[in-house]
């Protein structure tokens, strides 16, 4: 079980409510908890504050990404090569 969908049943919600909170359809919801599509920045945010969780706890991989872009912006800023 991915943690979007651990979060949503450990808030009881259903995919239902969770359309009615954050408009992203149950479908899409779907696809999203089993990983066939990935939420948009927005989608995220607003899914992370409906459930009452930290969005880098839900999508950790958006976390990594993070750390690894400001490592590549840090490296590039002292004028360096950053291979990743």
């Amino acid at each position: 079980m991915n943690k979007l969908k651990e979060a949503r049943f450990v808030r009881r919600m259903t995919q239902m409510t969770i359309f009615q909170l954050t408009g992203i359809w149950p479908s899409k919801l779907s696809a999203i908890e089993n990983g066939f599509i990935s939420p948009t920045a927005a989608e995220k945010i607003r899914l992370a504050d409906v459930l009452g969780m930290d969005k880098d706890w839900i999508f950790p991989e958006v976390a990594a990404e993070n750390e690894e872009g400001q490592a590549t912006d840090a490296k590039k800023k002292e004028g360096g090569t950053y291979d990743a």
